[in-house]
């Protein structure tokens, strides 16, 4: 069995390694799926913990990815709250203004989250053709 100090230090550091990278330490996935040490002389058995996979409990589907995303575009952006929320009552500068802020803050989030750059480096609206062996879903 882990030591409680130990769980607790496990706890912090995949709460915050999914947080920043989306996926639980190495070390943490390995610990927690081993099975325990033999008891001592006299203990009762422990039941062996269950075999599973650590690359398949750290990696989220691609809807929870999209939630993630989401959920990061509203926290730091305010998006939905921008999106839902009803414009009619406002002016054009109060509007203006908070579209500044929610731009902001949806920019951070993309520039620290992605890498983002030009699939292709040609002009906008160029026609462009594939070699066959190149996925298009990759450009699209």
């Amino acid at each position: 069995m882990i030591p409680y100090v130990r769980r607790v230090k496990y706890a912090f550091r995949t709460f915050f390694s999914i947080l920043d990278h989306g996926r639980v330490p190495a070390d943490v996935a390995t610990a927690l799926t081993q099975t325990p040490a033999a008891p001592a002389a006299g203990a009762p058995p422990m039941a062996p913990a269950p075999a599973a996979s650590a690359t398949s409990a750290v990696t989220p589907a691609p809807a929870d990815r999209a939630v993630q995303l989401l959920a990061l575009l509203q926290r730091d952006g305010r998006l939905l709250d921008f999106v839902m929320e009803d414009l009619s009552t406002y002016g054009d500068a109060q509007i203006g203004a908070a579209a500044r802020d929610v731009h902001g803050g949806c920019r951070t989030v993309l520039t620290k989250y992605f890498s983002i750059a030009p699939v292709i480096q040609d002009d906008e609206g160029q026609a462009v053709t594939l070699d066959r062996d190149v996925d298009p879903a990759r450009v699209k």
